[in-house]
């Protein structure tokens, strides 16, 4: 597959990468609580064996791999599955609760429509998210003369809603983009999840979503995926490329490596927005003091819910003044 083109000309060098950490302002669960929901399920309660299993295993992503392999059979994989997909549902139902938000809701839109900075029609822009929850579509796309986020390389069961929107949001199936792949990113601010999304379906109807110990691999025997990863890097080594990177575990080894190659190689520099320490989040990461030294751009270090409150209806508090003005 041949590099993905990407419109630099209007491309604003402003990039967003987010993880669970993200979600969680808005009551997205993070791996714990995951783990937590799966091995209550009653599909699951009902397998001893994986029950068993996962005493020992506290990562519900390294569980879903180990379920899929010998000794456990189909069932037992299927039980862990449909465990994971009402746990996804269940943070959908709170996303849709606009009530129950404690992140203001106009002041994450002006903050995201920021990574695309030029008029509707005119702008590049990109999202990167490695989750796979609905939580963009719910929350962004309020400001009218602002770009709205798009997926590339999906193609919709029926019309979508406008987002951003509390209704059901129709399943989508994965395109190959190996033609035509420029022209599904140019003049676009894009949203691309990285490891795929809940209500995503393969042409076999399965989920499309990357989790376990073999992340690489799931990713290149799928070719929108693998096309995303490309997308990812290609954006990153653009130069001069700023990028945001707000609660991500850093435990990702395709991501890490393509962040120290864009930071070494061609100047890109990270902003932390985490309430850990750099240091501390990149002392297992192959390379990681290169981006200590070469990349490091600043530190924020409040929540989301805390820097962009809904109540008191704050939404340009002096922290978010200061994370606007030495990022962007």
């Amino acid at each position: 597959m041949p590099p993905p083109a990407v419109d630099f000309a209007n491309f604003g060098r402003r990039v967003l990468l987010v993880g669970a950490g993200f979600s969680h302002n808005w009551g997205g669960y993070l791996a714990a609580k995951v783990w937590e929901d799966i091995y209550g399920h009653a599909s699951v309660r009902a397998r001893p064996r994986v029950r068993a299993m996962m005493v020992e295993e506290p990562s519900f992503e390294r569980v879903l791999a180990r379920v899929r392999a010998s000794p456990f059979g189909r069932d037992d994989a299927t039980a862990v599955e449909r465990a994971i997909g009402d746990a996804f549902e269940r943070m959908d139902i709170t996303y849709r609760d606009a009530g129950r938000r404690s992140v203001a809701d106009s002041t994450i839109n002006d903050f995201l429509s920021r990574f695309c900075s030029r008029p509707v029609g005119q702008g590049t822009g990109f999202v990167f998210s490695l989750n796979q929850d609905l939580l963009f579509e719910r929350i962004y796309g309020t400001i009218v003369n602002r770009e709205k986020l798009t997926i590339p390389g999906i193609q919709w069961s029926s019309p979508p809603p406008n987002f951003p929107t509390i209704d059901p949001i129709p399943p989508a199936a994965t395109l190959d983009p190996t033609s035509g792949g420029a022209s599904l990113l140019e003049r676009r601010f894009n949203l691309i999840k990285l490891h795929g999304s809940a209500n995503w379906r393969t042409a076999g109807g399965s989920a499309t979503m990357v989790m376990g110990d073999h992340k690489t691999a799931t990713i290149a025997a799928s070719p929108l995926l693998g096309w995303y990863l490309e997308i990812f890097e290609t954006v990153l080594c653009a130069g001069d490329v700023r990028l945001m990177v707000i609660g991500y575990s850093w435990s990702d080894d395709h991501i890490n490596s393509a962040i120290v190659r864009a930071v070494r190689d061609y100047g890109a520099q990270v902003y932390f927005w985490d309430i850990r320490a750099p240091r501390d989040m990149l002392a297992s990461v192959s390379d990681g003091n290169i981006i200590l030294r070469k990349g490091f751009l600043g530190k924020a270090s409040g929540t989301i819910s805390s820097i962009m409150p809904a109540q008191p209806y704050n939404p340009t508090t002096e922290e978010y003044k200061r994370i606007v003005a030495e990022f962007f």
